[in-house]
């Protein structure tokens, strides 16, 4: 076995690495957005926020939880990953074929094929960098993703800037953002190859069913304002929307950098202490962040983003509010995949769901993208009653460890 599969990295360094890769991949992403809103009229803006959001629904579509079993059932045994992967990446092939199909058909009715082409072949990429990633998180040595990352975002950043400096439309924003993985994902595979050796593949894409249902029902509470204001609101508001959110979601690579590293470990070794530890820190972390954002969004949005897209200011703020939920939720969720407890998860993803769609439908229509992120907020605050009552002894000794009591 190679060197690189052999030495596992301890928590602190893998969720310093994850950080690492996220900073680069958000940080190319809010810098494509600032291309986007200074370049593109905000009808375009507008339709590149839709897009974006059926991307990240499609690619947990096609991830199908693979990427979470895998970390989770090869994490005692890394040398199954690159089987594992493998096997899963052949049962996953007609449902990428059959996104592919359903994404041009869409193109065709809307006149927009350009886009619907970039979108599918984006949420295919985007599926195939999870899988690969689950192998790496799996071994707990997370180096490669991180350069990967670092790679990826600089071509995409610096193609998107081109594109749309040549074209400034959606159709070449997303082209820009698909010329990232098409140029990084196979070196990725080269690398994956180092962890060989038996896996019941079966189990692992049998097992994924159900994670992968999750992962796309908590997905479209996250996203589904977006396209509720793309149906009932102007594009200025959807604009607005798709703006602030991504800032705010992008920060939540923060507590998502601790959860990528905590659950390998807690999968190999039940430590509930570890798992205090590591929403204490987050809470920390996002409300230090939540302090310099907040302070600074009613300069810094208009003055990045154009003064036009100053409505984004209040939506962006709201939003940072739901990322306390979102962080604990997070380290509560991680625990209860690492413990198979995917009834649980089932109960409040469900009830979620429900709550954000409903309360969408009538906040959205009459206060826009502020009633948006407060759908957001408040579907969140559900999720961390419903998971806490499912981990007790976690959530109040966590919340004393980050005031330092």
């Amino acid at each position: 076995m190679s060197s690189l599969a052999a030495r596992p990295a301890g928590l602190a360094t893998n969720a310093r690495l994850a950080l690492a890769g996220d900073l680069a991949s958000k940080a190319a992403q809010v810098g494509t957005l600032v291309v986007a809103a200074r370049l593109l009229s905000t009808r375009e803006l507008a339709a590149l926020g839709i897009c974006l959001t059926v991307v990240t629904i499609l690619t947990a579509t096609l991830d199908a939880g693979v990427s979470t079993v895998l970390v989770r059932d090869c994490a005692g045994e890394p040398r199954r990953g690159w089987a594992s992967a493998g096997a899963a990446t052949r049962a996953r092939v007609p449902l990428a074929a059959a996104a592919l199909v359903a994404c041009l058909a869409g193109g065709l009715a809307l006149r927009r094929p350009l886009e619907s082409a970039a979108v599918a072949l984006l949420a295919i990429a985007g599926a195939a960098a999870l899988t690969l990633y689950a192998v790496f998180r799996a071994a707990q040595t997370l180096q490669t993703e991180a350069a990967q990352k670092l790679l990826a975002a600089t071509v995409t950043f610096a193609a998107t800037f081109v594109l749309a400096l040549h074209r400034p439309t959606a159709a070449a924003i997303l082209l820009g953002l698909l010329l990232g993985p098409a140029v990084t994902l196979p070196r990725l595979v080269l690398r994956a190859r180092s962890f060989k050796g038996f896996a019941s593949a079966d189990r692992i894409v049998r097992n994924a069913a159900p994670f992968g249902a999750l992962a796309l029902a908590t997905l479209l509470y996250y996203r589904s304002p977006t396209l509720i204001l793309g149906a009932t609101r102007p594009t200025a508001d959807t604009a607005a929307y798709t703006l602030a959110s991504t800032v705010a979601f992008g920060l939540l690579m923060v507590p998502n950098a601790i959860t990528t590293a905590l659950l390998p470990r807690l999968s190999a070794r039940d430590d509930v202490e570890m798992a205090r530890t590591a929403l204490a820190r987050t809470l920390q972390l996002w409300a230090a962040l939540t302090v310099v954002v907040a302070a600074g969004a009613g300069f810094l949005v208009p003055a990045v983003f154009g003064e036009r897209y100053a409505g984004a200011v209040a939506p962006l703020v709201i939003l940072l509010l739901a990322g306390f939920a979102i962080g604990i939720s997070g380290v509560l969720g991680t625990v209860i995949v690492a413990r198979r407890g995917c009834a649980a998860l089932a109960l409040q993803v469900g009830a979620c769901l429900a709550l954000n769609l409903a309360l969408g439908a009538l906040l959205i229509p009459h206060f826009g993208a502020a009633g948006a992120a407060v759908d957001t907020v408040v579907t969140e605050l559900l999720a961390v009653i419903l998971l806490a009552r499912q981990v007790p002894g976690l959530v109040m000794p966590s919340l004393t460890k980050a005031l330092g009591r």
